[in-house]
């Protein structure tokens, strides 16, 4: 049943508790007589943990009465849940477990892959009942001074540059990052922002979930760095399907603004 989770609608039946496990979201649903009822929990804070298959099974205790339950009520019984993936709310600010250097005229990809916030949806419509964060990041600040810059997510990241030694993680999103140094000197990957607000979610032919390549150019006046999304989608997304659209659709803002010291 969940081998194509993001692509399937779930049919789920009265007065039976479903548990659905997606990285260290324990989400646990009852459908009652015209209303739903979730509550959940994560049992971890460390993204590199409890990383498992995503799995939707019944249990035998009728609910978790530790957990406080979130209502819908509705008109109607309405028996079918989607589950589908999306980006964050706000932008993830990554920074590395080591450091990490990029030399004057080069350009390279990186792979980052950032939390799933699942979205539950009634079969049909286009606004979600709820969203949760597979995992709950931390607060942080991405910005040059206290007053410019916003409020973001905190990750961390690897660096892969090599796609194969990338893990496969199902309840993650991967996002290439191809950045280019036209400075000077070395440039220092201290923290990167990737904005999740912008990117769409894709599903590949190995239920990978991607989003389009984010290029990132530190010019000459190295204070200075471009940012886009390319049109073309990476070779991993050949015949993928588009299955979360951006929470931002005019990217205008994204596709012309210049951010000051996006490294720091």
């Amino acid at each position: 049943m969940t081998e194509n989770l993001w692509q399937e609608t779930i049919p789920f039946e009265l007065q039976t508790t479903y548990k659905l496990s997606v990285g260290a979201l324990e989400l646990y649903v009852n459908l009652l007589a015209n209303e739903w009822q979730f509550r959940h929990s994560h049992v971890t804070a460390d993204e590199t943990k409890n990383e498992k298959k995503i799995q939707l099974s019944t249990l035998k205790k009728t609910t978790r009465d530790d957990l406080e339950p979130m209502r819908f009520i509705h008109s109607t019984n309405q028996d079918k849940l989607q589950f589908r993936p999306r980006l964050a709310n706000r932008s993830i600010v990554a920074k590395p477990y080591m450091p990490v250097f990029l030399p004057s005229q080069q350009t390279v990809t990186i792979y980052i892959s950032t939390p799933i916030w699942l979205a539950i949806f009634l079969e049909g419509h286009k606004q979600p009942l709820l969203e949760l964060p597979t995992y709950k990041l931390s607060d942080t600040w991405f910005g040059p001074k206290p007053h410019i810059g916003e409020l973001s997510y905190a990750s961390r990241f690897s660096g892969r540059i090599d796609l194969s030694a990338l893990p496969k993680r199902a309840s993650r999103i991967i996002t290439p990052v191809k950045i280019t140094n036209n400075g000077n000197d070395n440039l220092k990957l201290e923290k990167i922002s990737i904005p999740c607000d912008y990117l769409t979610v894709y599903c590949n032919k190995n239920n990978e979930l991607w989003t389009q390549t984010l290029s990132i150019l530190r010019e000459v006046d190295q204070k200075k760095t471009q940012v886009s999304i390319e049109k073309a989608l990476h070779p991993a997304l050949e015949s993928a399907k588009k299955i979360g659209e951006p929470r931002v659709a005019d990217q205008s803002r994204l596709l012309s603004k210049t951010i000051d010291m996006l490294f720091s």
